[in-house]
C-alpha cells in the first residue's frame, strides 16, 4: 500500500499534497531520485553561497600583497611537531 492510499483514509478531501508527493518520489526509479535530490541539493548550496557572499567583506589586497603576507606567515608560523 503506498503513502498516498495509506493516508487517504484519514481526510474526506482525499490525500495530501505531501502524500502525493511522496508516492510520486517512490513511483521515479532510482537514478531519478538521486538526479531529483541533487537538483535539491543544487538549490541549497547556490542558496548557502549567496549568502557568505553576501556576508565577506571586501578587502583591496593586491596580488603582490597577498603574496608577501603569505610569505611572512610562512617565515615566522610556528611547524606542527
Amino acid at each position: 500500500m503506498s503513502v498516498a492510499k495509506s493516508y487517504s483514509g484519514y481526510s474526506a478531501s482525499g490525500p495530501s499534497i505531501l502524500a502525493l508527493l511522496v508516492d510520486s518520489i517512490t513511483k521515479l526509479s532510482a537514478s531519478e531520485q538521486k538526479l531529483l535530490w541533487m537538483e535539491l541539493n543544487k538549490q541549497k548550496i547556490k542558496t548557502f553561497a549567496y549568502e557568505l557572499d553576501q556576508n565577506i567583506v571586501p578587502h583591496d589586497y593586491t596580488a603582490e600583497g597577498l603574496d608577501a603576507l603569505i610569505a611572512e606567515v610562512r617565515k615566522n608560523g610556528r611547524k606542527k611537531g
